[in-house]
């Protein structure tokens, strides 16, 4: 974006037959443009940045057509550039629901954009009492898809197509997520 941002918004689902079949929601991650300028300072590249600084949410389709957005307080994203020429994403993070592990792919279109597909998954032992119900807690897994312009990658629970965009952004600071 042309504040320096590096943003991520799109369409995410369950599963990616709900997504072939439009049974999707809303979903963006965003890394604020004072950390992606301090996340360059430390970086080879432009984009996609590497960052302990990303924030998001998504709707999450409750009974009828009421929907609850949930926030992602902090995600952690790594991009790390594969033999095909486009990145490997790795990344965690934490809301409402409970931590959760980030894993997916980064095809560069341009040089600020791309498209990404990330997974999301909530690893049982980290699942919050209001997250999910004890007879759902396994390995809950979800997909997000999205075209990405200067910017990251995003997720939430299940597929997704979204657009990145990024703006220049800075200062980094400590991350109560491990490092990765």
């Amino acid at each position: 974006h042309d504040d320096g941002s590096h943003t991520c918004e799109g369409r995410w689902a369950m599963t990616r037959d709900h997504f072939t079949n439009g049974k999707t929601s809303n979903f963006t991650f965003r890394l604020e443009p004072h950390h992606a300028e301090e996340a360059r300072k430390t970086s080879d590249r432009p984009f996609p940045l590497d960052s302990a600084l990303y924030k998001g949410s998504f709707q999450l389709k409750k009974q009828g057509s009421r929907n609850q957005n949930i926030v992602d307080q902090q995600v952690v994203m790594k991009f790390r550039k594969n033999m095909k020429g486009s990145y490997n994403v790795f990344g965690k993070g934490v809301n409402s629901i409970g931590a959760f592990n980030l894993s997916g792919t980064l095809i560069i279109i341009g040089k600020t954009s791309g498209q990404v597909e990330l997974y999301r998954t909530y690893p049982p032992s980290e699942l919050t009492s209001a997250g999910t119900p004890k007879a759902a807690q396994k390995t809950v897994t979800v997909a997000a898809a999205a075209a990405a312009s200067a910017s990251a990658a995003t997720t939430s629970n299940g597929a997704a197509s979204k657009q990145l965009k990024a703006k220049p952004e800075s200062a980094a600071s400590s991350s109560a997520l491990p490092a990765m």
